[in-house]
């Protein structure tokens, strides 16, 4: 479990890092671009608790919270921007965009940032 655990945290980091690198270049609203780094910022510390057994209590209680608040959060931030993608508030015109690939979009982030949100909550708990 543990190599399988390594291998995801290195696609999680380079997710990660292709997520913010593009929200930078595509000079998406600063709101966003902090809350990806938070939040994907909290889900690797998270991932690393849970990959070198932190046993600290205080720090599995406060986790108890930050858990849920990164899977809270990312959800959150994912139904924000497709809301205002799809009113036309964003750089991309809604009525471009097939409706299949917001669905693949929409899927490729869940399926990228599961294992992180069970690993989280996994340790929390």
């Amino acid at each position: 479990m543990k190599t399988a655990t390594y291998i995801y945290i290195v696609f999680y980091l380079l997710f990660a890092a292709w997520v913010i690198v593009s929200e930078i270049k595509d000079k998406d609203p600063l709101w966003d671009t902090v809350s990806d780094i938070v939040l994907l910022s909290l889900g690797f510390i998270g991932m690393m608790f849970f990959q070198f057994e932190v046993t600290v209590p205080v720090i599995k209680l406060l986790w108890k919270g930050v858990s849920v608040l990164i899977i809270v959060g990312q959800i959150f931030l994912n139904l924000y921007t497709r809301h205002l993608t799809l009113r036309g508030e964003a750089e991309l015109e809604p009525k471009e965009i097939p409706k299949w690939a917001v669905v693949a979009a929409d899927w490729t982030v869940i399926i990228a940032l599961l294992p992180m949100f069970v690993l989280n909550v996994w340790f929390a708990y």
